[in-house]
């Protein structure tokens, strides 16, 4: 799965790159045109850090299902104190 998200990244970075190229030519072009080209480049950029903002998540649960599951498996193997 992080491969697969890792590759979309890498998409969208490519079309971001395109439509910001593309919102700065200096071809003729009407400001509106720019303009959209230039919010396209910015929601990109904003899908980018969604997707690495829930990989972010998705690691962080991860992880404490894990360290949870270690302290549970260490309280199991704690020998146990004796009694006085």
């Amino acid at each position: 799965m992080q491969n697969v998200r890792f590759q979309l990244i890498l998409e969208l970075k490519a079309l971001a790159e395109m439509a910001q190229q593309k919102a700065i030519d200096t071809h003729p072009a009407k400001d509106d045109v720019k303009q959209n080209w230039s919010r396209l480049t910015a929601y990109i950029g904003q899908v980018i850090n969604a997707i690495g903002k829930t990989y972010e998540d998705i690691t962080t649960d991860e992880d404490l299902r894990t360290l949870e599951s270690v302290i549970k498996e260490l309280k199991e193997k704690k020998p146990q104190e004796p009694q006085q």
